[in-house]
């Protein structure tokens, strides 16, 4: 197994952070979502599910190891897809400028393999 050097700028790392938390924010928004219309899990069951992989595929960065994100604010339950969606679009944008910032070829995969996730999301949303 290769070791890994973590992108060492604290910057980067604190960008990381940032989207992993909007990520969990937005998986968490399309579960209230999901829990406060009828058959919601029909509506929103695969976008839930796309925000849940790109978490976890942003969360795989060693720049992220053993981060824990504080508990999430509270979600906004008056979202519709239409404003997730453009709030997805800032997110995979910035995951791929994050991307060629990384000096660590792990921390650019998880980076790029969570903007797939979340393309994905935002095609969902649509």
């Amino acid at each position: 197994m290769t070791a890994h050097t973590t992108s060492p700028e604290p910057e980067f790392t604190d960008l990381l952070r940032d989207l992993y938390g909007r990520l969990v924010q937005i998986e968490q928004t399309i579960g209230t979502l999901a829990d406060s219309t009828p058959d919601g899990f029909i509506m929103w069951g695969f976008p839930q599910a796309e925000a849940a992989e790109a978490r976890d595929a942003l969360g795989s960065a060693p720049s992220l190891a053993g981060f824990m994100p504080p508990p999430a604010e509270l979600t906004d339950t008056h979202a519709t897809a239409e404003s997730l969606a453009d709030l997805t679009t800032e997110i995979h944008r910035t995951l791929i400028t994050a991307s060629a910032k990384a000096t660590d070829s792990a921390d650019r995969h998880a980076c790029l393999s969570a903007a797939m996730f979340a393309g994905r999301l935002h095609e969902s949303l649509r």
